[in-house]
């Protein structure tokens, strides 16, 4: 911290007589008191003396602390070796220090302040300074009287010598023609108080009727004086700006608050001043706040009577006395979460999947990119168990190795209608420009026999049985019928197709197959009558075509045997 040290010295740069006093005003031009003042001093830094040319702000105030200055100026000084400078005050502008600065005769302080650091303590200025106010004494606004004298020929300049009129005494008058004065509206009493429109001031300035300011009003308050008051309220703003309302006094807004009681469970309140809420203060020790259904009591806290906290996984802490902590296990590796694995939690590491988006693959529908997606079966292309599919291609069934490859059933019939077919099977019509044959409408074929003996046989082509009677005939193990025969353009006519065609299997070593194996049915046996056995094979032959023999009932042709060939019967 630097410290200056100043040592002031003021000197009188002339001495003021009334003499020259005189002649200052009788010469305007050339002033006797010059309005520039002597000051020296001395500069230092914690205690050394400064030298060299250093700035310097020279300002003058009304005390010796605070407030604005009222005068400043800033000058380079010299200082000598020993930190001493001596500068005249006034003399950076041709007017020099201002005579209003001392017309009070008031106290002046000096305060110095040395370029980069704080003003230093004020100097209280001693009397010499004030003899330039002698000056303008002797004059108006700093001019001789003459200056005011009217000039040789001029009109105008002085009171007319016919001016007549009259006044009352403590008015103050007023022009009320060019030649005539009278009373004003302003009163002025012996103690000084100033009335406008009113005899009886009752203050330094009192007006009777309304009254318009054209600017901003100030308030200086002397002292602890109140500031504003309104006469007859207890409307008031105190000399630091607070103000003190009158009783009953409302505020924008809908409010009316005129006071704060306290409820169940507070204390304070008031309807004036600064107000304070509290909760309740009349509780027992250990006692707590509760609500009765209609207001807050002080009631005993409920005992409970927990003995213990066990922690189960994942829950770790607990115990029986004391205060006890409970918490998640922290045995999970940095990343896991905790999975319920169907007993317990357990740690568990979380997927990595970085899935974006779900697309509809084949036979499938729905997917998508945001929320939650949805996959749904394409019916149009995967078949429905409890719906009606239709196949349009080419379809192979494989069995299991046990019980049926494909099995068919239909529904009872209800209301005497006939049963379903349960399979129906159509071959392919051939080409009609070509003369191939039309499709088979079911080929059957039986699996080959074991070939470890002579014991195993091959497999029927088709085993069909009729289904039994309710109450009449049985039904037909197969029941076929050949095509109908068309004569084409090539051929003239064309034979009807065989209702069956059966051969028997060839034997490479032992029994040729039967074309047919037929057995009839047993005859039923009733309370009263019987019935006819079925016949293994019925056999009719078709009716023959223009001028020809009818069809054969049976045609049975043995076949070929490596040992014994099969009966044509």
């Amino acid at each position: 911290m630097f410290r200056i040290s100043v040592c002031v010295c003021l000197l009188l740069v002339s001495c003021v007589l009334p003499a020259v006093a005189q002649q200052a005003a009788t010469t305007s031009s050339n002033p006797v008191v010059p309005s520039i003042v002597n000051f020296t001093g001395s500069l230092a830094v914690n205690g050394k003396p400064l030298s060299g040319v250093v700035g310097v702000t020279f300002s003058l105030y009304k005390d010796s602390e605070g407030g604005a200055p009222l005068w400043v100026e800033t000058q380079n000084v010299q200082l000598d070796k020993a930190g001493h400078y001596s500068v005249v005050l006034g003399s950076t502008t041709s007017q020099g220090l201002p005579s209003e600065l001392f017309a009070s005769g008031e106290a002046r302080w000096l305060g110095v302040q040395q370029q980069g650091q704080a003003e230093q303590p004020r100097v209280l200025l001693m009397s010499v300074p004030y003899a330039l106010k002698a000056l303008d004494a002797q004059t108006l606004g700093g001019r001789p009287a003459s200056d005011f004298l009217a000039a040789t020929g001029a009109s105008g300049s002085k009171p007319p010598a016919n001016v007549t009129g009259s006044g009352t005494k403590n008015f103050i008058p007023r022009w009320t023609s060019t030649t005539q004065i009278g009373n004003s509206n302003i009163f002025e009493n012996a103690s000084g108080q100033v009335g406008i429109a009113t005899t009886t001031p009752a203050a330094k300035l009192d007006v009777n009727g309304a009254t318009d300011l054209r600017n901003t009003l100030t308030l200086f308050p002397s002292g602890t004086s109140v500031a504003l008051k309104v006469s007859g309220s207890a409307f008031a703003i105190n000399s630091a700006g607070k103000v003190t309302f009158v009783s009953g006094q409302t505020f924008p807004g809908t409010g009316t608050i005129t006071g704060v009681k306290a409820g169940s469970g507070l204390v304070g309140g008031g309807n004036s001043g600064n107000v304070t809420l509290s909760m309740t203060n009349t509780c027992s020790n250990g006692q707590i706040l509760q609500w009765n259904g209609t207001k807050w009591v002080c009631s005993n806290a409920s005992s409970g009577t927990i003995t213990g906290v066990t922690a189960q996984s994942p829950i770790t802490g607990g115990g029986s006395s004391g205060n006890v902590n409970i918490g998640l296990t922290n045995a999970c590796a940095s990343g896991q979460v905790l999975q319920w694995n169907g007993s317990a939690w357990a740690c568990s590491t979380v997927g990595s999947g970085t899935i974006t988006g779900v697309t509809a693959g084949t036979d499938l529908t729905g997917g998508g990119s945001t929320g939650n997606v949805t996959l749904n079966l394409d019916t149009t292309k995967v078949p429905q168990l409890a719906a009606a599919n239709s196949f349009s291609n080419n379809n192979s069934i494989t069995g299991a190795g046990s019980g049926f490859a494909l099995v068919v059933t239909q529904p009872t019939a209800i209301n005497g209608q006939a049963g379903t077919p349960a399979l129906q099977s159509v071959g392919g019509d051939a080409d009609f420009n070509g003369l191939q044959a039309g499709g088979v409408g079911v080929t059957a074929q039986g699996g080959g026999g074991g070939s470890a003996n002579i014991s195993g046989a091959g497999g029927n082509a088709i085993n069909a049985f009729g289904g039994s009677a309710g109450n009449g005939n049985g039904g037909v193990g197969v029941s076929t019928a050949g095509g109908f025969g068309v004569g084409g353009d090539l051929v003239e006519t064309g034979s009807g197709g065989a209702g069956v065609v059966a051969t028997g299997g060839d034997s490479e070593f032992f029994f040729g197959g039967d074309g047919i194996d037929a057995t009839g049915g047993a005859g039923g046996q009733g309370n009263n009558f019987a019935s006819t056995s079925g016949n293994g094979v019925v056999g009719t032959g078709g009716q023959g075509g223009f001028q020809e023999a009818d069809g054969t009932g049976g045609v049975f042709t043995g076949g070929t045997a490596g040992g014994f060939g099969g009966f044509g019967n």
